[in-house]
């Protein structure tokens, strides 16, 4: 099984500010619920020092994959 979650950062036109992808394979021993708990840790982060007024936006998007590798 492994997961990876992709999260973008948007401007107020949608255009990319930023895209990191997190990916399971770097964890050892880790939960769905674990993983979604650290994916949006580091979402937080990276929208951290933008206010409402910047006009931007965030998403996530979280692919569980539970096919035998």
């Amino acid at each position: 099984m492994t997961m990876i979650a992709t999260v973008k950062l948007m401007n107020f036109n949608d255009n990319e500010i930023a895209e990191i992808k997190i990916n399971s394979e770097a964890y050892f021993d880790f939960t769905c619920e674990g993983f979604v708990e650290k994916a949006w840790a580091i979402a937080d982060k990276m929208a951290a020092e933008l206010s409402e007024s910047d006009e931007w936006r965030l998403t996530m998007t979280v692919d569980l994959d539970l096919r035998d590798a």
